[in-house]
């Protein structure tokens, strides 16, 4: 945006520098060009914009992929982990299930992390909390 803003001080310039004489065609041809510049200023903005949402709308869904499914997952495979770290005797196996347990808790820390950076997923609605708020409206 700024290069356009610096095409159009750029051509008001050279205006100036070739002798601009106020004539009818060439001030009409310089309104036309700060007018284009203008209008592709404003489309330049509007698909920043846009692009700005694109981007935080893929960031709110990547957050909640992290958070609903891969997050759960890490959980689910950690308690799975201890269930079996408890039931293992040898010494050696219990080592070993430890530092699983350490892997796996040090994965979901790290993924809290991903998609706190992320920011926060939006807030969806629960539907058991929606029907309930009806009911009670309705009652």
């Amino acid at each position: 945006m700024r290069a356009l803003e610096n095409a159009m001080n750029e051509d008001r310039t050279l205006m100036v520098r070739r002798g601009f004489d106020g004539d009818g065609d060439s001030e009409q041809s310089l309104v036309e060009r700060i007018l284009d510049l203008e209008r592709q200023v404003d489309q330049l903005q509007s698909l920043a914009k846009e692009l700005k949402q694109d981007n935080q709308r893929e960031r709110h869904e990547l957050a909640i992929v992290l958070q609903d499914q891969v997050q759960q997952l890490l959980v689910g495979t950690r308690m799975f982990a201890n269930c079996l770290s408890d039931s293992v005797r040898d010494a050696g196996d219990k080592h070993l299930a430890g530092q699983i347990d350490a892997l796996l808790a040090q994965a979901i820390a790290e993924v809290r992390a991903l998609t706190s950076q992320l920011g926060p997923p939006p807030i969806r609605p629960n539907p058991a909390n929606l029907t309930n708020h009806v009911n009670i409206g309705l009652g």
